[in-house]
């Protein structure tokens, strides 16, 4: 079997993202959302423009959480790995729940 092209697994990626139900978000290491799926917009009813370049805890973390979250964020960058459930706001004031973890 011939290997593919390398743009070929890229679109298809982008395909499998864009169809995800699931809220995909990827975030700089000061929380700042560098990437914000469909399904994001979906669940957090944030558009993409809305939510890139902002910080993710602005967003969905509620202000009585977001200095938990910070640590949360931090002793995940330290260590390298880490996972949490939670709930989120929504922009509708619907709450979803959230689970996050690394990516390396």
């Amino acid at each position: 079997m011939a290997a593919r092209p390398v743009d070929w697994h890229e679109r298809l990626a982008r395909v499998l993202v864009d169809a995800s139900p699931d809220a995909l978000v990827a975030v700089s290491d000061d929380a700042q959302v560098l990437f914000w799926s469909h399904g994001a917009e979906v669940i957090f009813g944030y558009s993409r423009e809305e939510a890139v370049g902002h910080s993710l805890f602005d967003l969905i973390v509620s202000p009585d959480r977001r200095e938990e979250e910070r640590r949360f964020l931090a002793e995940t960058i330290e260590t390298g790995s880490g996972a949490t459930e939670s709930f989120r706001p929504r922009t509708d004031s619907v709450a979803s729940s959230m689970s996050t973890s690394p990516a390396r």
